[in-house]
């Protein structure tokens, strides 16, 4: 299960869900998924890509890709 999160500038969460990758523990597939979200104004974001912990459900092996949210 992947976890897929857009943050906006203030570190805000504005849309979160989740998918299964193509491939099994232990090696790396393809995911995909749709996120909607809206923001008034163009701003630096980010979307963050992880998997829950089993232990506690906090977020390993995260990945932060900066990105721009544009107003619309």
């Amino acid at each position: 299960t992947v976890s897929i999160r857009i943050l906006d500038e203030d570190g805000g969460e504005l849309a979160a869900a989740f998918t299964t990758a193509t491939c099994g523990s232990g090696c790396r597939g393809r995911f995909s998924t749709d996120l909607f979200f809206f923001v008034d104004q163009t701003q630096n974001g980010a979307i963050e890509v992880f998997e829950s912990s089993a232990e506690d459900g906090s977020p390993i092996n995260l990945v932060s890709i900066p990105v721009v949210l544009v107003a619309g």
